[in-house]
């Protein structure tokens, strides 16, 4: 039996960004378009992030590509995936519950001011 997200047996999973920073501030991802994580007006994050001034217009962009979707860095600024820093135009494919960090990773569950982060969650 399919969940009513997922209408159709060749319908791909559905996941979503969640701001850790703001629960309340989430966003579902298209299997069709690039979500871009950012400063840009562009980004579903836009009001969120406009004041964190290290990140980027345009600092990475989660892509589905290949069935599953994938986290790609675009800035010189640091973008963490797990706490692990990301070489920059390099995918790195993600996984159900990772977490994003953008000029910040979380050490001993205190996260950087400066930075922003967010949870990639299946529906």
């Amino acid at each position: 039996m399919y969940s009513q997200v997922n209408s159709s047996p060749d319908a791909p999973e559905q996941y979503e960004l969640v701001s850790l920073d703001d629960e309340s501030c989430s966003f579902v991802l298209d299997t069709q378009d690039r979500t871009l994580l950012g400063r840009s007006r562009s980004s579903p994050f836009a009001d969120l992030l406009a004041g964190k001034l290290c990140i980027a217009s345009h600092h990475a962009a989660v892509c589905y590509m290949d069935g599953r979707f994938y986290l790609i860095s675009y800035a010189a600024n640091p973008t963490f995936l797990n706490n692990i820093q990301l070489k920059q135009n390099e995918e790195y494919a993600l996984s159900d519950n990772d977490v994003i960090g953008l000029c910040g990773k979380i050490c001993k569950g205190q996260k950087d001011p400066k930075g922003a982060y967010f949870i990639f969650r299946k529906i």
